[in-house]
């Protein structure tokens, strides 16, 4: 069964409120993070549940456009300075959110984790004016810190503007006991968007070139060129239902010509299967290891692609178990990071 993922952007500002002072009852963190609306701010959801399990508030939005009045946004910032919050820890940065930390008192330290990516920032003035207004409140000491999951930003920004910023490590709650062994079936997930960066067109020629392979795809035309009888498409699904769906592939891909950390990698390899990846993130600095055997240098080239598909299936299982080990670790890691972030 298919569940899409619902949008509950009209939920009340009394249930807003309500979020905020139950979650002080166990916690002096407060983490705000956008709704996801579909698949638009869903890793930063996900990725948020997992830093902050216990304390994630979700402030409704439509995709990333406001949908609590001005007024309302100054109760939620009341209510923080009612509840009196050590910190507040903003995940994401959108226009909207700055109007609740300019109403936060200064005795609550507010910080951001930046989900962003340079690259990014071309062609999108929506996204380049929010990351300008988040680097202008840091500035003027609004914002405390910074935290980056993109490789190398954190001290990109703290060179720049001298401002405390730290690299942060997504971690992943949901990591298997043990692997799924590959079967004779080879089933090649390749589960990303249809936009440039995803690269999906040289991922999914290059799975296909796999003798008796299945290629297991999210419902797009643009993928009509190639044999359907061996794509599977799937339409939108819930997270779990994702995962379970990453753990039953014999190698997933998520070879992008960019990225900020790339949570197929971190949800693929939590599970014991092998994910390729391009040298993008630093997702996989901390092993050199897998880091030889899973990072594609020839990330816009079908042929590189396909012929580290049939590296890792060579030796998928043995593979698969240093992924859980390595997922364990970068929780670890995560640990660290994060406990430096919220010092």
């Amino acid at each position: 069964m298919r569940i899409p993922f619902l949008n509950n952007s009209k939920k009340s500002i009394a249930n807003c409120l309500q979020n905020i002072i139950d979650i002080r009852k166990t916690s002096d963190i407060l983490a705000i993070c956008p709704t996801p609306t579909g698949y638009s701010w869903l890793g930063v959801q996900v990725a948020t549940l997992s830093l902050f399990p216990n304390c994630t508030f979700q402030i409704p939005q439509d995709y990333s456009n406001q949908t609590l009045s001005e007024e309302q946004l100054v109760k939620i910032a009341q209510t923080i300075n009612d509840l009196e919050y050590g910190q507040v820890v903003f995940s994401g940065f959108l226009p909207y959110f700055a109007k609740i930390m300019n109403n936060i008192k200064p005795k609550t330290a507010i910080k951001v984790l930046y989900h962003g990516f340079l690259s990014e920032l071309s062609g999108n003035e929506k996204q380049a004016m929010a990351f300008r207004e988040m680097l202008e409140l840091l500035e003027l000491g609004q914002i405390q810190a910074i935290g980056c999951v993109k490789k190398g930003l954190a001290q990109s920004i703290s060179k720049m503007y001298g401002v405390r910023a730290c690299e942060i490590i997504l971690p992943n709650n949901r990591i298997a006991a043990n692997i799924i062994p590959m079967s004779n079936e080879i089933n090649i997930g390749c589960l990303v968007n249809t936009s440039f960066r995803k690269n999906i067109h040289n991922q999914a020629v290059a799975a296909l070139m796999v003798e008796k392979s299945v290629l297991h795809a999210f419902e797009t035309t643009e993928l009509a060129y190639l044999p359907q009888d061996r794509i599977k498409y799937y339409s939108l699904m819930n997270h779990d239902e994702f995962v379970d769906l990453l753990s039953r592939m014999s190698v997933n891909m998520h070879v992008t010509f960019s990225e900020s950390w790339g949570q197929v990698l971190s949800e693929s390899i939590s599970q014991g299967v092998p994910c390729l990846s391009a040298y993008t993130s630093s997702f996989f600095d901390y092993d050199e290891d897998l880091k030889q055997k899973l990072i594609v240098d020839g990330f816009d080239d079908s042929w590189h692609i396909y012929r580290k598909i049939e590296e890792v299936l060579k030796d998928r299982d043995a593979i698969g178990k240093q992924c859980i080990e390595y997922a364990k670790r970068l929780n670890v890691l995560a640990e660290e990071r994060i406990n430096v972030f919220l010092e």
